[in-house]
């Protein structure tokens, strides 16, 4: 049974964005005084968006509410349409056929801002969707919303009550586990990804639950020549997940990344 948590995004950038894309955003909030009422009011009505500039007070009321800072929001705040949290079930509905399917699952991440940030890679990587475990994952904040920049509203998010039983469901489904660790047997170039894969993301600080990593099929190492000993969560995420999609574009196996352009935004 699907759930819907309802959402605030915040930051000019990330509601910008939600309103070019057009579809989810159900109201806008803007400070008075902030420097972009006109900007936003624009772009609100183009999407037929209500937009609301408050005084101060309201909108610090706002904030508080929706358990952010003023500082955080830059003057800018957009409710937006319910983010549906579905099944293992009903997000396996929903993946396409095919040996390209991809998830990603995260396996006690526990800040916001990873977790949001996370989804945005793995939906700019071409993901089916993002796999969540009730107990062991940050909940989907504000800052979640806001580090994901949009794509929570268009990456489809499963929340399960078990991730090892999850895992072992799609391994009897043919799918293959990949986890991630500084220590993994395998460098993250040298796997092949021509086949439907669950990416598994461990913690910031302790990685992968041994239960776990006891499940994947192969666990990646990203290699580092610095003297920093990891990193981001986030940032490790990002760093296979396009090394999946060069390598199955370079093997002919995605025609959709042919002549797709490129965004890149802070």
């Amino acid at each position: 049974m699907s759930e819907h948590l309802e959402a605030y995004i915040y930051g000019r950038r990330a509601v910008q964005d939600a309103l070019q894309r057009g579809g989810h955003v159900q109201k806008v909030y803007v400070l008075y005084g902030s420097g972009v009422e006109e900007s936003l009011r624009v772009l609100a009505h183009r999407a037929h968006v209500p937009c609301a500039v408050l005084d101060r007070k309201r909108f610090a009321e706002l904030t508080r509410a929706v358990g952010t800072s003023l500082k955080d929001t830059q003057g800018v705040l957009a409710l937006v349409s319910p983010i549906p949290m579905m099944s293992l079930l009903e997000l396996l509905q929903r993946v396409s056929f095919g040996p390209l399917r991809l998830l990603v699952a995260v396996d006690g991440i526990e800040d916001p801002q990873n977790l949001g940030a996370i989804a945005r890679s793995a939906e700019a990587a071409g993901a089916d969707g993002l796999i969540l475990p009730r107990h062991r994952a940050a909940p989907l904040t504000p800052a979640a919303v806001k580090a994901a920049a949009g794509s929570l509203l268009y990456l489809p998010v499963a929340q399960v009550p078990n991730l090892g039983t999850a895992l072992r469901t799609l391994q009897e489904a043919g799918w293959w586990v990949f986890g991630t660790a500084p220590d993994g047997e395998s460098l993250y170039w040298e796997a092949l990804y021509d086949r439907a894969i669950v990416l598994v993301i461990g913690s910031e600080h302790r990685g992968m639950r041994p239960s776990i990593r006891a499940l994947c099929d192969s666990v990646l190492r990203i290699p580092l020549l610095g003297h920093v000993q990891s990193l981001n969560a986030a940032a490790a995420a990002a760093i296979v997940l396009f090394e999946i999609q060069r390598q199955r574009w370079q093997m002919g196996l995605r025609s959709t990344l042919d002549a797709q352009p490129s965004h890149v935004s802070a």
